[in-house]
């Protein structure tokens, strides 16, 4: 692979200095992966988590620094782009455990209504093509990859609308 030019990704200016890590920890994208949404799709499920509101809230990451320091290891490269990348996961099981590990985390019910609320509670499957951007090489144990975007990359333009937005309690049962 060549070298990447960082100004082709959306949030290019928070990648600076990633290069490394892009080369060599990303592919271009290609394949199906599933992502937790609300249904209907909102704007806060196209947007790093970093930059999503919730009720005129500001974001609630804002501690995420925005650049990254000159001579950062090649893992704190990879760090800081997870930050600033959307969120997918290799396979639908995977991800409802993950859904489902988070929501039982929470200490009461007003804490699991705001997850809910946050997060969505249906599942998306999107098919993606090296024009959306580049996706992670290798899943985390979780099966967790991000993808960073092309600039001209619209999220919904890659969701199988065919698959529908099955509620993550179809997964429930799996989980207990």
């Amino acid at each position: 692979m060549g070298s990447i030019e960082l100004y082709q990704f959306k949030r290019f200016d928070k990648l600076v200095g990633c290069n490394e890590a892009i080369e060599q920890k990303f592919v271009p994208a290609e394949g199906d992966y599933f992502r937790v949404v609300h249904n209907p799709p909102e704007l806060n499920d196209q947007l790093v988590q970093s930059e999503q509101e919730f009720e005129g809230l500001a974001p609630s990451m804002t501690n995420i620094p925005d650049t990254i320091a000159p001579g950062s290891t090649l893992e704190e490269q990879f760090e800081h782009i997870v930050d600033w990348s959307l969120s997918f996961n290799i396979d639908a099981s995977l991800l409802a455990e993950n859904y489902w590990d988070g929501y039982n985390k929470r200490k009461n019910e007003n804490q699991k209504k705001n997850y809910v609320a946050r997060k969505g509670d249906v599942m998306a499957l999107y098919r993606f093509t090296p024009r959306a951007g580049y996706i992670q090489r290798e899943p985390d144990d979780d099966g967790h990859v991000v993808l960073v975007e092309f600039d001209d990359f619209v999220l919904e333009d890659y969701r199988v609308k065919e698959f529908g937005l099955p509620p993550l309690t179809a997964y429930k049962n799996e989980q207990e």
